[in-house]
């Protein structure tokens, strides 16, 4: 089998079991982050050679900004309720950010005066 397909092989297996167990063990992890942390351990603890997934890894991510257009489509969508809420979408990232901000420099300076 060629390197590039096994690669994929492996990552489509690796996705699959993390999927099944999401479901069937009805946790609030997504399936595919399951997969990736067997990814992980299987590159860790030497079960997958680099050299298996590093080709078909490169090409997936050379292709990355394409799986971002069924979502960015999906939103038009709902473009009459994204504009409603408008507002709301962007003084919470902005709000939350500013309170992070906040709490980060007063836990510095309570740090920097011992």
């Amino acid at each position: 089998m060629p390197q590039f397909l096994k690669g994929l092989v492996i990552i489509m297996l690796l996705y699959a079991i993390g999927e099944l167990i999401s479901y069937y063990l009805n946790i609030p992890v997504p399936g595919n982050v399951i997969g990736m942390l067997f990814m992980f351990a299987g590159l860790q603890y030497g079960l997958i050679k680099k050299d298996t997934v590093e080709g078909i890894s490169k090409q997936l991510i050379g292709l990355l900004n394409l799986f971002f257009i069924p979502a960015g489509v999906g939103l038009l969508a709902y473009e009459s309720l994204l504009m409603d809420n408008l507002l709301v979408i962007v003084l919470a990232p902005v709000i939350s950010s500013l309170i992070v901000m906040l709490v980060a420099a007063y836990v510095f300076l309570l740090l920097k005066k011992r």
